[in-house]
C-alpha cells in the first residue's frame, strides 16, 4: 500500500497524532479535535519507514492481502464467553456459498473456493448472532448488578468503536467483542451503562465508573490494544 493512502479520524480522547495499521494493510491516522489536517502527509512521509516496516510484517504473517480479502479461520475462539468454534470449508462446483453449524460447536461452510469473501460475510453474519445471544443477556445482568438500566440493546459491527450509548438511552455493542478476554467486556458494558447517566467523559463519569470497576484506568489501557485479539476475518467493515 502507497504510503499516500490513509483515512483521517479525529477523536476527542486523542491527546496526540497516532498512526495506526488497520486489518488489511489500511493506515489509519488519529487526530485530536482541532489539530491541523495539513500537517498530515509530512507526519505520514516521516513516518514511511516504520509504516512500510508494519505492512511487511502484517503480510509475512497473513501470507499476503492482494485484494483486501481474508482468508477463512480453521478454528474461531470466543475468547469472552470460552466457547472454540471449529470451521471446516467444503469446496464444490457451486458458486454460492452456505454456513450450516454442525452440533453445539462446529461451523461448516459449502461453496466454490473462489467465494472466499461471501463465506467470510456468512462468518460475520454469524458472529453478529452470537453477539445477540451472548451480549445483550450479558449486559442485562450486568446492568441489574449495578442497579442502572437502557432503553434497548443491539449489535453492530462498528469499525473504531467496542460500544456507545444514545441520548435515550440505547447501547450498541461491537460483536467483536467476543473475541476479548471476559474482563474487558465486562469493563466495556459497565462503561457504557454509566454513559446512561452521564453521556461525556467529565469526572463524574469516571467517579461513576470507578464505584463499579476500580480497575478501570488499568482496563481502559488494554482496551486502547484490544484489537490485536480480533482476527483478520472478522475486523473488516
Amino acid at each position: 500500500m502507497p504510503v499516500q493512502h490513509y483515512t483521517v479520524r479525529e477523536s476527542t480522547r486523542a491527546r496526540r497524532v497516532i498512526l495506526r495499521i488497520l486489518p488489511h494493510g489500511r493506515l489509519e491516522v488519529v487526530i485530536p479535535a482541532g489539530f491541523s489536517r495539513r500537517r498530515i502527509p509530512e507526519i505520514v512521509r516521516e513516518h514511511s519507514g516504520w509504516i512500510q516496516q508494519t505492512l511487511e510484517k502484517m503480510k509475512s504473517r497473513s501470507g499476503g492481502f492482494p485484494d483486501g480479502s481474508s482468508s477463512i479461520p480453521d478454528m474461531i475462539h470466543l475468547r469472552a464467553v470460552n466457547l472454540h468454534y471449529p470451521v471446516r470449508f467444503t469446496q464444490t462446483c457451486d458458486g454460492t456459498v452456505k454456513l450450516t453449524q454442525t452440533g453445539d460447536h462446529g461451523l461448516e461452510l459449502v461453496g466454490n473456493s473462489g467465494e472466499i469473501e461471501a463465506g467470510i460475510q456468512l462468518l460475520r453474519r454469524w458472529l453478529r448472532h452470537q453477539g445477540r445471544l451472548h451480549l445483550i443477556p450479558w449486559l442485562h445482568g450486568v446492568a441489574e448488578e449495578l442497579g442502572l438500566s437502557f432503553t434497548k440493546a443491539r449489535i453492530l459491527h462498528q469499525k473504531s468503536r467496542w460500544g456507545s450509548c444514545s441520548g435515550k438511552g440505547t447501547i450498541s455493542l461491537n460483536q467483536d467483542l467476543l473475541f476479548l478476554p471476559p474482563e474487558l467486556v465486562r469493563y466495556i458494558l459497565v462503561h457504557e451503562l454509566c454513559h446512561t447517566l452521564h453521556l461525556n467523559h467529565s469526572r463524574e463519569f469516571w467517579a461513576h465508573v470507578a464505584v463499579h470497576e476500580p480497575d478501570f484506568k488499568s482496563l481502559d489501557a488494554q482496551v486502547n490494544r484490544a484489537r490485536a485479539f480480533v482476527p483478520q476475518w472478522a475486523g473488516k467493515c
